[in-house]
C-alpha cells in the first residue's frame, strides 16, 4: 500500500514502520518525550526481534553506514561523538571509532540503564538526555540518526537549537531529499522529512552517507553532515523553549 502523509489535521496517517493507519488527533500530543519513547521501547512497538530500535537498526540493513559513518570519522578527523539517540546500541556499537569517545544518550531512563550496565567501556559512556529540552554536550561530531523522522515540527526546531547551542563541530542525521513537502506529525509517529524544505530551511548538506530504506518509496533517505554553523538561528513560526539546566562535555 502506498503511504499517505498528513495534509490536514486529524487525517490518517499510513506508517511505513508499523503498517497501519493512525491518528493524528491521539493524546500523545500532550505527551512529553520520555512517556512516548518509554512506551515504544517496553512494547517493542516497531516489531524487531533483533533491536527495540526498530527494523531501520538491524545490523544487515546498517552494513553500508557502519562501514561510511567510520571513514566519515576518520576523514574529519572526529575525537569525540555524541549518538542522540542511542537506542540499544545495536549497530553504532559496530562503528570504528578510530580512537574518538562516546556518548550514547537517550531519553528512555531503562534503556540507558542497561545499556550502562552491558556496554559501558573506557571511552564509551550513556546518559539520560532529552535533546530536545535540556544542554547537549559539546563534541566534534552529533549523530542524530532516524529521530527527527518521529518528531514534530516542534520537537524537531528544538532538537535543531539545542544541537547548534552546545558549540558542536558537525552534526550527523537523517533527511529525505525528494520529499515534495513537509508534514507535521505527533511525536512518536513517523514521516520523511527534508531538512533543506520549510520551515527548517537548512542549507545544502557538506556530504551525504546512503541509508536508503529497503523499499523503493525511500531511496532517497540520507544521513546528511552539516557544520552546526549553519543551523539557523531561528525558525519562522516556531520559538524553541529554553533549555533546561544541566549539560556536560565529554
Amino acid at each position: 500500500m502506498t503511504p499517505r502523509y498528513l495534509s490536514n489535521p486529524g487525517e490518517p496517517v499510513y506508517d511505513v514502520d508499523a503498517r497501519r493507519y493512525l491518528d493524528v488527533t491521539d493524546p500523545r500530543d500532550e505527551a512529553d518525550l520520555h512517556d512516548v519513547f518509554t512506551d515504544i521501547y517496553r512494547t517493542n512497538r516497531w516489531g524487531s526481534d533483533e533491536t527495540r530500535s526498530g527494523p531501520g537498526s538491524e545490523l544487515q540493513r546498517m552494513k553500508r553506514v557502519i562501514a561510511q559513518l567510520g571513514s566519515l570519522i576518520r576523514d574529519l578527523g572526529i575525537r569525540s561523538v555524541l549518538d542522540a539517540p542511542c537506542g540499544d546500541f545495536n549497530w553504532m556499537r559496530h562503528v570504528d571509532l578510530h580512537g574518538a569517545t562516546y556518548l550514547g544518550g537517550d531519553v528512555v531512563a531503562e534503556l540507558v540503564a542497561a545499556n550502562t550496565a552491558e556496554h559501558s567501556a573506557p571511552g564509551r559512556e550513556f546518559q539520560l538526555l532529552d535533546f530536545t529540552a535540556q544542554p547537549v554536550p559539546c563534541v566534534d561530531l552529533i549523530v542524530c540518526r532516524d529521530a527527527l523522522v518521529h518528531f514534530s515540527y516542534q520537537h524537531v526546531v528544538e532538537a535543531l537549537t539545542r544541537f547548534r547551542e552546545s558549540g558542536s563541530r558537525y552534526l550527523l542525521t537523517t533527511t529525505f531529499s525528494r520529499t515534495p513537502a513537509n508534514t507535521d506529525i505527533v511525536t512518536g509517529w513517523w514521516r520523511p522529512i527534508d531538512l533543506c524544505k520549510a520551515p527548517f530551511g537548512l542549507p545544502e548538506p557538506l556530504q551525504v552517507i546512503g541509508d536508503e530504506e529497503s523499499d523503493d518509496f525511500y531511496d532517497d533517505k540520507v544521513l546528511a553532515l552539516w557544520d552546526l554553523g549553519q543551523i539557523p538561528a531561528r525558525f519562522p513560526g516556531y520559538e524553541p523553549a529554553a533549555a533546561e539546566s544541566g549539560s556536560r562535555g565529554v
